[in-house]
C-alpha cells in the first residue's frame, strides 16, 4: 500500500495537465555534500583502508590510497551538484531500490540511489555502493521493469566487488617492471616519443576495455537474478538492451522553427538568419554532449548481451511467462520531469545552448509551458552577455559535424546572430507572451533580466519589486540584487 501511496503522490506532482500549466518546481540544488552522507562515505572509507591494512594485498598502502582518491572524487560530484539527493525523482528511484533489496533479503541494504544531472544515458556505481542514474538514461525508459534491470545491474557490479578488480588491475601495471622498462625506453630514444607512448596506452587500454567488459557481461547476469527475486518482469532485460544499444542517437532532435518563435510585429524575422552549411569541423566539446559517452562506448554488444539473457531467463518462459509491469503513467511522468530537470541542470552548469535547445524541443509537446517559455528567455539572456563578453564558446557548442543535423542548425543560427539581433530577439520574445505568463515566478526573473537590455524601455527596479511582492521568500530574490 506505501509503494502505491508514493506512486499516486509522485504522479499529481507532475501529470501531463500540470506539466502544460508549467506547475514545475526542479528539484533541490544542495551546492554542498548533505553531513550524513559525507559522514557515511568518510566512515565507510575508514573500515575499508582498515581491511586493506590488514590484508596481505598487494600494495595495499597503494590500494588504500586509490579508494581515497576514488571518495574525493565521489564527494566532489555530490558538491557540484551532480546528484540529486531530494525530491520527486530520488523518492522514485529509492521506492524501487528498496522493493529489491526487500526481495533480496540475501544481499546487505549497503547501496543507495540517486538521480544524476547530466543527459548522457548512463547509469555509474561507486565503490561505496552509491549508484547514479542520469537523468539522460531514466527519460528514455519505459516502464517499470527497465528501471529495476539497470538498478540490478548496477547493484551487481557492487555486490561482485568489480571496482575493486579494477583497482588491483592498475595497481598490477603501475607496478608492473615491464611497464616501467617500456617507459623508460621511449624515454630514452630520440624518435617516435609520442607514437610509441600513444600506442603503448592503446595497449593497456584494450586490456582495460576487456576486462570492464567481462564485468558487464557478469553485471547482466547477476544482475538478472536478483530481478527474477523480485515481481518484476525479465523480459524489462530485453528492451533495455535495445534502448542501450540506440543511446548514441539522441533524444532531443528538435528541429526548432525560428521563424515560429521568433517574429514580432515591431523586429521582423530575417531569412538570412537561417543560412546553413554543414559544418565538417569537429570541435573539442562535451563528449557527453547528449549522449556519446566513452563509458557508454565502452560497453560490450547490447545484442551479444540481449542474447545471454533471453538464454539464462528460457527456463523460466518455459514454465510461466510473468506478466511485465505496465508500463504505468508514473514512469511517463518521470520521464517528463527528467527533461523538464535536464533544462533546470544545464542552465545551472552553464550550458545555456545544450538547456536552450532542451527547452525549445520540450515546447513543442507543452506549448503553454509558462516554465519552459522562462527558461528560454533567461537562456537567451545568458547567451547574450556570453556573446557580449566574448566568451560564447564556453556556454554554447561550435557546430560539430558528429552532431545530429538539427543540433548545428540551432547552434548556427545563433552563432550567425549579431549581438544587437540577439538582444532584440530575446527581448520580443519575453514582452510577447500574454498577460498571466507575468505573474509566474521564473517569467518574472526572465522579464527583469531583459529589462536590462539597451533597448528596454521598462524599469528593472518595478519588475524588482513587483517580484518581491509576490514571492517575498522566491528562489531568485538573492540573485535580483547581482550587478548586470
Amino acid at each position: 500500500m506505501r509503494f502505491f501511496v508514493l506512486i499516486v503522490v509522485f504522479f499529481s506532482l507532475f501529470d501531463q495537465s500540470a506539466a502544460q500549466q508549467a506547475v514545475f518546481s526542479s528539484s533541490p540544488i544542495t551546492d554542498t555534500i548533505p553531513p550524513n552522507l559525507l559522514k557515511g562515505i568518510n566512515e565507510r572509507l575508514q573500515a575499508q583502508k582498515k581491511l586493506i591494512s590488514a590484508s596481505k594485498m598487494y600494495k595495499a598502502s597503494f590500494v588504500s590510497d586509490l579508494y581515497e582518491k576514488h571518495s574525493e572524487t565521489l564527494i566532489k560530484f555530490y558538491n557540484d551538484d551532480y546528484f540529486i539527493t531530494e525530491g520527486p525523482l530520488y523518492n522514485y528511484l529509492n521506492s524501487i531500490l528498496t522493493r529489491l533489496l526487500d526481495d533480496n533479503p540475501q544481499l546487505p541494504k549497503e547501496v543507495r540511489i540517486f538521480p544524476y544531472r547530466s543527459a548522457a544515458p548512463n547509469a555509474l556505481t561507486f565503490w561505496d555502493g552509491t549508484i547514479g542514474f542520469t537523468l539522460g538514461l531514466l527519460a528514455r525508459m519505459e516502464n517499470e521493469d527497465q528501471i529495476a534491470f539497470i538498478i540490478c545491474h548496477e547493484m551487481a557490479h557492487y555486490y561482485r566487488q568489480h571496482h575493486l578488480k579494477g583497482i588491483q588491475e592498475y595497481t598490477r601495471t603501475n607496478f608492473d617492471p615491464k611497464l616501467e622498462k617500456d617507459i623508460k625506453s621511449i624515454k630514452d630514444g630520440q624518435y617516435g616519443t609520442y607514437t610509441k607512448y600513444k600506442d603503448l596506452m592503446k595497449t593497456l587500454g584494450f586490456s582495460f576495455s576487456k576486462h570492464s567488459r567481462e564485468d558487464e557481461f557478469d553485471a547482466d547476469s547477476v544482475g538478472l537474478t536478483y530481478l527474477l527475486n523480485s515481481s518484476y518482469s525479465p523480459s524489462g532485460s530485453y528492451r533495455t538492451m535495445e534502448i542501450l544499444d540506440s543511446v548514441e542517437v539522441t533524444e532531443y532532435q528538435a528541429k526548432v522553427d525560428f521563424q515560429k518563435y521568433f517574429t514580432f510585429a515591431d523586429y521582423p524575422f530575417k531569412q538570412s538568419w537561417l543560412k546553413y552549411e554543414k559544418s565538417s569541423f569537429v570541435h573539442k566539446s562535451p563528449e557527453d554532449e547528449f549522449g556519446n559517452s566513452d563509458t557508454l562506448k565502452s560497453h560490450p554488444d547490447c545484442k551479444k548481451r540481449l542474447l545471454q539473457l533471453k538464454k539464462i531467463t528460457s527456463t523460466y518462459f518455459s514454465a510461466k511467462e510473468r506478466v511485465a509491469v505496465r508500463e504505468m503513467a508514473t514512469v511517463s511522468s518521470v520521464a517528463k520531469r527528467c527533461g523538464f530537470e535536464l533544462v533546470d541542470s544545464e542552465h545551472h552548469f552553464k550550458n545555456y545552448g545544450k538547456s536552450l535547445y532542451i527547452a525549445f524541443d520540450l515546447i513543442e509537446q507543452y506549448p503553454q509551458s509558462k516554465y519552459l517559455t522562462a527558461m528560454i528567455g533567461i537562456n537567451l539572456y545568458r547567451i547574450y552577455v556570453s556573446q557580449k563578453n566574448h566568451v560564447m564558446s564556453k556556454s554554447v557548442s561550435f557546430p560539430n559535424a558528429r552532431y545530429p543535423e538539427s543540433y548545428n542548425r540551432f547552434l548556427t543560427f545563433f552563432y550567425g546572430l549579431r549581438l544587437s539581433e540577439l538582444g532584440m530577439l530575446s527581448y520580443q520574445y519575453v514582452l510577447n507572451k500574454p498577460k498571466e505568463y507575468f505573474e509566474y515566478e521564473d517569467y518574472l526573473y526572465a522579464f527583469w533580466l531583459v529589462s536590462h537590455y539597451p533597448s528596454s524601455t521598462i524599469s528593472p527596479n518595478l519588475i524588482r519589486d513587483s517580484y518581491i511582492e509576490k514571492y517575498p521568500q522566491g528562489k531568485y530574490k538573492l540573485k535580483l540584487n547581482e550587478k548586470l
